[in-house]
């Protein structure tokens, strides 16, 4: 799902790397042992895909930037990283 993504922002200069805390959350997140991996897309369209979307529309992440995905203590943390300059934003599962 990744390598798509990057694919789709190649144009834009975007590129979106994850690390193997939020890979491993994903992975939770999308499996279940009486469907397997089906729920996958769903897990990486809702923690990665929509919030990197947002980000983007509303122009926090600008051309030439790297979106880094992790997940720590019930959080999933994007940071752009853009010319020098970091952001940080953190968002987790509605309650």
């Amino acid at each position: 799902y990744v390598e798509r993504v990057n694919r789709q922002l190649s144009e834009r200069g975007i590129i979106v790397e994850l690390d193997a805390s939020a890979k491993d959350f994903l992975l939770l997140q999308g499996y279940s042992p009486q469907f397997g991996a089906r729920h996958l897309y769903r897990a990486f369209e809702h923690w990665i895909t929509e919030p990197l979307s947002r980000q983007i529309l509303s122009t926090n992440l600008k051309p030439g930037s790297i979106a880094r995905f992790s997940y720590q203590d019930g959080q999933m943390s994007l940071q752009f990283v853009t010319a020098g300059s970091v952001k940080t934003i953190t968002y987790q599962e509605p309650e």
